[in-house]
């Protein structure tokens, strides 16, 4: 991909890459950090695009970028009402801040496998089958993640402030 590609990317897509990453991060200058680590990580990639839409593909990288910044740094900025008043994407299942927030002090215990699926289901709204897709698995691979998932939810909210493993990756 040459660079005048990734720039037309940058235009037409940037916005919408930031406003994922400012949904997970909730700090405007994490998330503009990490739409940076994207846009290195399409150079890097070059031709990594394998079809479909390019949005959901720079979506799913910002969704890592942001997810490895969480796990590098161990920063999640606080939940901020004024978060939700501006969805860059349709979250069927996240309507109250509430669960937006649980789904944030959720995502910063969750092993990397765990927080893709969360956000591939909680902001995309996708089935099992969309998750195989994008995450190039199996569906009975997404259905054992979102399982894990629903169990580490419970024991997380079931017992607040209490330490997770996070070595433990349960699929």
């Amino acid at each position: 991909m040459t660079s005048l590609e990734i720039r037309a990317l940058y235009e037409r897509f940037g916005f919408s890459v930031y406003r994922r990453c400012l949904r997970v991060l909730r700090d405007p200058a994490l998330a503009e950090d990490a739409l940076q680590d994207v846009f290195v990580r399409v150079l890097r990639l070059g031709d990594g695009f394998r079809g479909g839409s390019r949005l959901a593909w720079l979506l799913r990288i910002a969704d890592r970028a942001a997810l490895d910044r969480i796990d590098r740094d161990g920063v999640l900025a606080p939940w901020r009402p004024e978060m939700e008043e501006a969805p860059d994407v349709a979250s069927p299942l996240l309507q109250a801040p509430e669960a937006s927030r649980l789904l944030s002090e959720v995502l910063a215990a969750l092993p990397a496998r765990l927080q893709e699926v969360a956000l591939l289901s909680s902001l995309d709204g996708m089935s099992q089958a969309e998750m195989a897709a994008a995450l190039g698995c199996s569906t009975m691979t997404v259905k054992r993640r979102v399982r894990a998932l629903h169990e580490r939810a419970r024991e997380l909210t079931a017992h607040p402030g209490q330490e997770v493993d996070h070595a433990e990756d349960l699929a």
